[in-house]
């Protein structure tokens, strides 16, 4: 497969970034309203920040693309791979934007160079099981470059009442699934096994639901 971009974006800062990210979703009836709903209670600008500003950067499950156009828009030294197994959301992530790639593939089957950043966002609680996510984090550890970072948002079970929002939307919008959620010290520990120095990182503030980071970096 090609990897190669041609950057012809200027550098923005993260509100003219933001415009630029709702001018590109304006036309998509649903989906531009759940992007305003979803950028205002998951504090994306906040993850945006633990993510270098130049170099191959691998959004994983990245749905309807918000933050792999975000992340372009505010750098133009940033070379975003998105993918999504889901081709009807790939669709609306492509939005033309040169340093920007969306694949519809499995991770399994692509050929990638070395990442200097690899996020999850709030994709590994919806995963099958336990040890499905550690076969994904091993995998993609595996593709990280020696310095690389994996970005890690997900729900955490504390403070209790936010985390028990979290766990209705879950189940209103994805009836019948399990999920696999976790605390901060089992987190940690789960992602150091891969060989990771883990910082943890609250940004649910002002928010509903209890958004969280965890940045790891290689040993």
């Amino acid at each position: 497969m090609s990897f190669s971009f041609a950057l012809r974006v200027v550098i923005v800062g993260p509100n003219l970034a933001k415009e630029k990210l709702f001018e590109l979703y304006k036309c998509d009836g649903y989906v531009n309203a759940f992007l305003h709903i979803r950028w205002w209670h998951a504090n994306l600008e906040k993850v945006a920040e633990f993510v270098p500003k130049s170099g191959t950067i691998l959004d994983l499950g990245c749905g309807y693309g918000f933050m792999s156009n975000y992340l372009a828009l505010e750098s133009p030294e940033r070379k975003i791979l998105g993918v999504e197994l889901s081709e009807r959301k790939a669709q609306y992530a492509r939005k033309g934007l040169p340093n920007v790639n969306i694949l519809s593939k499995d991770i399994m089957n692509i050929n990638i160079p070395p990442c200097d950043a690899i996020l999850f966002l709030d994709l590994l609680h919806h995963l099958k099981s336990y040890q499905e996510q550690a076969n994904l984090l091993d995998y993609c550890t595996k593709m990280l470059s020696p310095t690389g970072t994996l970005i890690v948002k997900e729900i955490n079970e504390e403070p209790k009442l936010k985390f028990l929002l979290a766990f209705l939307i879950d189940n209103l919008l994805y009836p019948g699934d399990r999920f696999y959620y976790g605390s901060e010290v089992v987190w940690k520990l789960f992602l150091e096994q891969f060989g990771l120095t883990v910082t943890f990182h609250p940004i649910h503030k002002g928010k509903p639901l209890s958004h969280v980071v965890y940045v790891g970096r290689i040993r």
